[in-house]
């Protein structure tokens, strides 16, 4: 074959061939020095042919001509792999920058990453892991997600799962409690998304954020709207809506509901003489006082100043109001030991009491409110209260003025 088609075409393909492993070894940039050595190699072994010194059964013209097109073609081979390989160096380099940006994203993310698997087993956990759950992105692979929710969030969280596997959609704002390895539950609000049909992925994507601290604001901004800020009780508001909702099951239930509107005697004296600091304490141990008396379904509230309100209903009023009453009164005698405070400091109060059903909530408070104000007086304020306002009375501490207690209450 050397000696029928001249040393040309065989010099040409050998440098074809070096020239694609110097292509594969050191990249694109190689092509063209290794194109102008190969033409330096074929002119050599051109000019070895013409002067006899690499014998050829071909004509020297005819081994030129054939060497001179072999150039061509070597040239035109060379920077047409040199163009592919510039292509796929720009792929590869495309690609190595967007894993490199996303796992720098994923890695320094303060979000959490998971990709849980068909089975609902974890395939890939980003290095966030650890701030929120505390563990380790290796400890957690290989596990059921469903291990680290709360259980009462697992069948609701599993029922979204499966909606977005029915729908192979995106799931946003799906909120789960998640158990740190300290034992503190976390809260997420995470963004599902169905990748099951990409191999590189093969499950479901989940982006979780922390909003642990977001919550707590929101519920604490909730609770103060409806609580009062210095004792804790209900506020208006919240009483309000608690009185609508015990005249329903009283309704319902047929049973006993009333409310106790409770005043402090004499309190505007303790802010006057001790301070407004000493009375916010003494709101406070009467608060404290209040809600250890009643049960867990009764409601105690403050409206403002001095004033509480009590919401009780069925067994709580098994002995009837007076002695609910009665018991508040008792709460209150024991004397207060106030921090910052020289001795103990003693306080009474009134009560204003409206049992049975009402149109409203707000009627059932305003008489407490009214047989409060009628019942001041001489001990028959009771008792016209009591008659003129359906079971609606005034319980306040005995005064020697007032002679024998009067507990009439109506027919």
């Amino acid at each position: 074959m050397i000696y029928l088609s001249g040393w040309g075409p065989v010099l040409t393909g050998a440098f074809a061939f070096v020239a694609l492993e110097n292509l594969a070894h050191d990249g694109s940039r190689t092509w063209r020095i290794t194109l102008l050595w190969s033409l330096v190699g074929i002119a050599i072994g051109q000019v070895a042919i013409a002067e006899d010194w690499m014998p050829s059964f071909l004509s020297t013209r005819d081994a030129l001509a054939l060497s001179v097109m072999g150039a061509f073609v070597l040239a035109f081979v060379i920077r047409m792999a040199g163009a592919a390989w510039e292509q796929k160096e720009d792929a590869e380099t495309a690609t190595s920058e967007s894993e490199d940006r996303f796992r720098s994203l994923v890695q320094h993310s303060t979000d959490t990453t998971l990709v849980i698997d068909p089975d609902g087993r974890v395939a890939y956990a980003s290095p966030a892991t650890s701030s929120l759950l505390g563990l380790d992105p290796d400890a957690i692979v290989g596990r059921d997600a469903t291990d680290f929710i709360h259980p009462d969030d697992v069948e609701r969280v599993v029922l979204q799962m499966s909606s977005i596997v029915r729908s192979h959609a995106v799931a946003d704002g799906i909120e789960a409690r998640l158990v740190n390895v300290d034992g503190t539950w976390r809260t997420v609000e995470a963004v599902l998304t169905d990748m099951r049909d990409r191999p590189s992925v093969g499950g479901f994507v989940a982006n979780l954020r922390d909003i642990t601290e977001r919550k707590e604001a929101e519920d604490l901004l909730a609770h103060r709207a409806v609580h009062d800020p210095l004792t804790g009780l209900a506020n208006r508001t919240l009483i309000l809506d608690r009185a609508e909702q015990m005249l329903v099951r009283c309704r319902r239930a047929q049973e006993p509901v009333a409310a106790l509107f409770i005043d402090l005697d004499n309190f505007k004296e303790v802010n006057d003489t001790l301070g407004h600091e000493a009375g916010d304490k003494l709101l406070r141990a009467i608060a404290a006082r209040f809600a250890a008396t009643v049960r867990a379904s009764d409601t105690v509230g403050r409206l403002g100043g001095d004033e509480f309100v009590v919401l009780a209903e069925g067994m709580s009023l098994a002995a009837g109001p007076e002695l609910l009453a009665e018991r508040f009164q008792d709460v209150l005698r024991e004397p207060f030991l106030l921090d910052g405070l020289n001795g103990t400091l003693s306080i009474t109060a009134s009560i204003g009491i409206a049992e049975g059903d009402r149109v409203t909530g707000e009627e059932l408070l305003r008489d407490a409110d009214i047989a409060f104000v009628q019942g001041e007086g001489d001990g028959q304020g009771l008792r016209r209260a009591l008659r003129a306002r359906d079971a609606v009375g005034r319980h306040r501490p005995a005064r020697p003025e007032d002679g024998p207690p009067d507990r009439a209450r109506p027919g």
